[in-house]
């Protein structure tokens, strides 16, 4: 068996959940997916992740073969109400609340891991001025304002990516 280190601390104290395995999933464009997989925790720093086993590959690259991005929503990025009522973009609504909560006594780095079009980056550059963003999505499909790159092998998106090639966009 495969022992597997967290993607965030690098320690080998990952404990998987087993009850995940029994849950129906959805996948990130929103479509029903069978009960299976594996999810654990890291012991030493709390990070939740799946484990890149080969089922999970073989998952991930079936899922985004066929991956239609927003397609419950004819193109265009899902609204949520707001607690007083307003529709507004879902990661506009993420952004507001982590900026919230968010030290920004000092400029920083975010990275988004499936971004999609970009949306995400969007509403978090707006919010978060003077940082430095970063998408990367996985596949064949290459989404607005994303171009293509291979990530090296050295940094933490090459040790998770591979040589794979990926689309990205830099704001």
């Amino acid at each position: 068996m495969t022992e597997f280190r967290c993607i965030v601390c690098d320690r080998p104290l990952l404990r998987t959940l087993p009850a995940y395995e029994r849950l129906p999933r959805v996948t990130s464009d929103c479509k029903p997916w069978p009960a299976g997989g594996q999810l654990a925790v890291c012991d030493s720093c709390g990070a939740i992740q799946k484990l890149p086993d080969r089922k999970w590959l073989d998952e991930i690259d079936r899922i985004y073969r066929a991956y239609q991005i927003y397609h419950l929503s004819g193109g265009e990025e899902q609204v949520i109400f707001s607690a007083d009522g307003q529709a507004v973009p879902r990661s506009r609504a993420l952004a507001d609340f982590v900026t919230r909560r968010l030290d920004r006594s000092r400029p920083g780095r975010m990275i988004d891991i499936g971004c999609g079009n970009g949306s995400a980056l969007a509403n978090f550059s707006r919010a978060l001025d003077g940082w430095s963003f970063e998408g990367v999505n996985f596949g064949t499909q290459r989404f607005r304002s994303c171009g293509q790159f291979r990530a090296s092998p050295s940094s933490m998106l090459g040790r998770l990516i591979g040589s794979k090639a990926a689309s990205i966009s830099s704001l």
